[in-house]
């Protein structure tokens, strides 16, 4: 019998545990909710993964054995969410992770989440224009009311990455006037009148 001394089991575990993570996710999206109907198994990966034909905007149930990210729209773009556990209707995301009800949520693609999106911080990037171009201007750790820069930009569209975190987006400076909630998205665009921003949920940090 083979007998592994201590550095050998030491770095057996440490490619069993490297394995374990480069592999992604067991992901299984399902046709009905409620885990029924005819079922697509992968494996997710930091790149991202088109559904199938027949499995393109799939809105019944999923199931996951961690995080991963869901779109709408193939290539892991626009609005995205991050799903930790099982879902059993997926139809329901909207209403889930947003104040604006009825809009139905379908998936077209999926990825692994990234290391910034397990942070338990609040974090985004706000970018000057549309589809994440022009100036990028880094937030960490926000804890509450934050004003956006005014660019000078003549563009009428920003775009901001949230790492699935939400936030509430006012049209004045100091989180003051018309209020909208985003959705605990990971990608969007938004109109460059909105002028300020705030997590919708503080995290415990934060709070003294």
């Amino acid at each position: 019998m083979e007998v592994f001394n201590t550095n050998q089991l030491f770095k057996f575990v440490l490619v069993l545990i490297v394995v374990s993570i480069c592999s992604g996710a067991r992901v299984e999206f399902y046709k009905e909710a409620h885990f029924r109907g005819e079922a697509f198994i992968a494996s997710s990966s930091v790149a991202c993964t088109n559904l199938p034909d027949n499995f393109k905007n799939v809105n019944g149930s999923l199931k996951t054995t961690t995080c991963i990210a869901v779109y709408m729209f193939e290539n892991c773009a626009w609005d995205g969410f991050l799903v930790g556990s099982d879902e059993r209707r997926l139809i329901g995301l909207k209403d889930k992770y947003s104040t604006i009800k009825s809009q139905s949520f379908s998936v077209a693609s999926f990825r692994d989440c990234r290391e910034e999106e397990y942070s338990p911080k609040v974090n985004f990037q706000y970018y000057e224009k549309a589809y994440f171009q022009g100036i990028l201007i880094p937030f960490e750790d926000v804890c509450g009311c934050t004003n956006l820069p005014a660019f000078e930009s003549e563009s009428k569209w920003r775009s901001i990455t949230t790492f699935g975190n939400c936030f509430h987006r006012y049209s004045q400076p100091n989180c003051q006037g018309e209020l909208n909630t985003g959705y605990e998205t990971h990608d969007s665009y938004f109109e460059a009148t909105w002028q300020s921003i705030k997590p919708c949920h503080i995290p415990k940090h934060c709070k003294i």
